[in-house]
């Protein structure tokens, strides 16, 4: 039987848009040689992989990790080539106990996939938090595997943050809150902008060891509460290059669904990048609304997740 306080966790969920057929896709998902590419990190590549992609099939992914070996020993509940697969986790850190479960939902829109990835069952709220960051992190991997198309390559993070879209739309606009959530390596941002159409704004996101990275660019749409466009330059994006990122703030139940896309990349490799990158970002200003847009509150509840992610 699960273990009962892991039912008062929420559920983990993820939405992401990746430019391939729904086929490609599946196909990453139930392949090893794939899922070797796609699961593996820096932190933890993968060593071993067997998948029977078929209900009741076992699939276990073991990686090289901290000196040591990760495994996920899990048993597929349901398998409907090209559309759902359903699995088991059970692993060091998630015992089978707990009762986790993924399932992956794959809806093909106009040639490009919108996938849905679901987690329930977790020991701890900081285990589930830990869980996040690892998937926003292997989604982008998983859309390179796939053959995100060249020529579309776009970033692309969906999330339902709970607050109303003035409130997330203006810890966008605010120097002071965008510099919590934008910060990287535990350490906030520096921001100044001058928000308005053909404004200028200017970030250093700290990169460690006291060096800060630069990032720029142009306001292009500025309509509180729906909407925010604006040029992104860096040192991985040139200005030649005019990559954009589009910010939409859709009230719904619960708050607001904030849907970022970043279009326009050097290559795929900076598109996975990004990706990941905005995925943290996106999962920091939930944090933020969480404590109430209160900066004080943020730097606990920050500080709370970084460690979770840490252990």
């Amino acid at each position: 039987m699960p273990d009962a306080r892991a039912a008062e966790i929420p559920r983990l969920e993820i939405r992401k848009t990746i430019h391939a057929p729904r086929e490609a896709v599946f196909k990453a998902w139930t392949t090893p040689d794939s899922i070797k590419r796609w699961f593996s990190s820096a932190e933890a590549p993968v060593r071993q992989v067997e998948i029977e992609p078929r209900n009741g099939g076992r699939l276990v992914i073991a990686c090289d990790y901290q000196g040591g070996v990760w495994k996920l020993d899990g048993r597929i509940t349901e398998c409907v080539a090209p559309r759902r697969l359903a699995f088991t986790w059970v692993s060091d850190d998630i015992p089978a106990s707990v009762g986790s479960l993924v399932t992956v939902d794959l809806e093909e829109r106009d040639g490009r996939t919108e996938l849905v990835l679901r987690q329930t069952g977790f020991p701890t709220a900081a285990k589930r938090g830990e869980n996040e960051g690892g998937w926003n992190e292997l989604m982008a991997h998983l859309a390179g595997e796939a053959g995100d198309q060249p020529g579309t390559l776009r970033a692309e993070v969906r999330r339902v943050i709970a607050a109303p879209p003035e409130a997330v739309y203006r810890a966008w606009v605010s120097p002071e809150l965008a510099a919590k959530f934008l910060g990287y390596l535990g350490r906030d941002a520096k921001m100044t902008a001058d928000v308005r159409v053909g404004g200028r704004f200017h970030i250093d996101m700290h990169g460690g060891n006291d060096t800060f990275y630069p990032h720029d660019g142009e306001y292009l749409v500025v309509d509180p509460p729906r909407r925010l466009v604006f040029t992104w330059e860096s040192p991985y994006s040139p200005v030649p290059l005019r990559s954009t990122v589009s910010l939409d703030f859709v009230p719904v139940d619960g708050g607001t669904e904030l849907t970022l896309v970043h279009e326009r990349f050097t290559d795929e490799a900076s598109r996975q990048d990004h990706d990941a990158g905005w995925a943290e970002f996106v999962m920091q200003l939930t944090a933020l609304a969480k404590a109430g847009f209160a900066v004080a509150g943020f730097v606990k509840a920050a500080a709370a997740m970084r460690e979770a992610n840490r252990a």
